[in-house]
C-alpha cells in the first residue's frame, strides 16, 4: 500500500470511528432529553392536578360559607350579599 493509500485508509477509519462515536453520543443525548421531557411533563401534570384539586376545595368551601351567610341574612330579613335581592323573614330561603 502506498503512502497516499495508507493515509486515505487511515482517514476513512478515523472518519468511521468518529461518526460512530458521534452517533452514540447523539443517541445518548436524545435519550436523556426525552427522559427529561417526560419527567417535566409528569411534574407539570401533577402540579396541575394538585392545583385544580386545591382550587376545587377552595371553591367548595367558599360556596358553603356564602350559602350559610345568605341563609343567616335571609333569616334576619335581609341579605348578607348586596347583590342578592332582599329576603323576608317569612321566606328565608328566597323561594
Amino acid at each position: 500500500m502506498s503512502e497516499d493509500q495508507n493515509k486515505g485508509f487511515l482517514s476513512g477509519v478515523t472518519g468511521t470511528v468518529g461518526g460512530a462515536a458521534k452517533g452514540v453520543t447523539d443517541t445518548a443525548g436524545n435519550a436523556v432529553s426525552g427522559l427529561g421531557n417526560v419527567v417535566g411533563d409528569t411534574t407539570k401534570g401533577l402540579t396541575g392536578t394538585v392545583g385544580d384539586t386545591t382550587k376545587g376545595v377552595g371553591n367548595t368551601a367558599k360556596s358553603g360559607v356564602d350559602s350559610a351567610a345568605n341563609m343567616a341574612g335571609g333569616a334576619t330579613g335581609g341579605s348578607s350579599d348586596s347583590s342578592d335581592k332582599k329576603q323576608s323573614a317569612q321566606n328565608p330561603l328566597g323561594l
